[in-house]
């Protein structure tokens, strides 16, 4: 991971390094050998202490952490250029690592957008994009979309860091975070403090949608009449959102598999006139 994570391991000291191994449960009548891997590595550069972890599923990636225990990495470095840069470099990295398409779309819209003088952001003073990130609450500064997915570039002052994710657009449209690599860059080191790569793991069950949004709220009508007659309230609005996620109601225990599966989902939320910032989903 060194050529990804932008870390020169000559020029650190190794404090503590640890591995750990864990079973994984899997669906019953599955006889494959399954395991959890753990990395964690503690070291220090420049005065300041680091910890970095590691996890893979199976052999595979799952995720990267790197995070400061100790010290003071002082005041914001980099521009927006320079953290596209940093991001382009940990996903050219991890192509040879892992060379998927995925990745390579990933690169080619970063290579777009440092390419893309017109796209000037000043980190001072950003200027969100027109239209809300699909991590909500984030402040989006750019949306590229690519033949496969959608590139975001998401800004988080509180945090110090610009987060790049490239979502799988299904069947050329639908997007959710089970399907996605992402990446974060701290605008105080350049280094890469956070990798996740979902698209190994998470897959799509099915993309058949059977049910209509009008559909989806005439099912959930009873419902939500039931509960304004009970609370003697007034139904105010109702909404109907279309995601995949995957099934919360999985044990963990016996069906291991199934919670790497997302399946569609309509959404169905209802506000009522006493509590206008409430909602009831059915």
């Amino acid at each position: 991971m060194e050529g990804v994570v932008g870390i020169d391991l000559d020029s650190v000291r190794v404090v503590n390094f640890s591995a750990s191994s864990l079973r994984i449960a899997v669906f019953e009548g599955d006889d494959r050998p399954r395991k959890e891997d753990y990395i964690s590595v503690i070291f220090e550069n420049g005065g300041n202490r680091f910890k970095a972890l590691i996890n893979l599923i199976d052999g595979r990636f799952w995720y990267y952490r790197l995070r400061l225990l100790s010290g003071d990495l002082g005041p914001d470095r980099l521009g927006f250029k320079d953290c596209v840069r940093a991001a382009y470099k940990a996903i050219e990295g991890y192509r040879k690592l892992y060379d998927t398409e995925y990745s390579a779309e990933f690169a080619r819209l970063l290579s777009a957008v440092l390419g893309n003088e017109s796209l000037t952001i000043d980190l001072k003073d950003p200027r969100p994009a027109g239209e809300p990130s699909f991590l909500k609450g984030l402040t989006l500064l750019a949306r590229v979309d690519g033949e496969k997915g959608t590139l975001e570039i998401i800004y988080q002052k509180r945090a110090s860091d610009i987060t790049f994710v490239w979502y799988e657009k299904i069947k050329g449209r639908w997007i959710t975070p089970c399907r996605s690599i992402s990446l974060r860059v701290s605008l105080k080191t350049g280094l890469v403090t956070g990798f996740r790569d979902k698209m190994m793991h998470y897959k799509v069950a099915t993309t058949d949608v059977k049910i209509s949004r009008e559909e989806a709220i005439r099912i959930a009508m009873p419902y939500i009449q039931a509960y304004a007659l009970k609370h003697s309230v007034t139904i105010e609005k109702i909404e109907a959102t279309f995601s995949f996620v995957k099934d919360i109601g999985l044990d963990r225990g016996k069906d291991r598999n199934g919670l790497y599966r997302v399946y569609p989902r309509w959404m169905v939320i209802a506000w009522f006139t006493t509590k206008p910032k409430s909602g009831v989903c059915g």
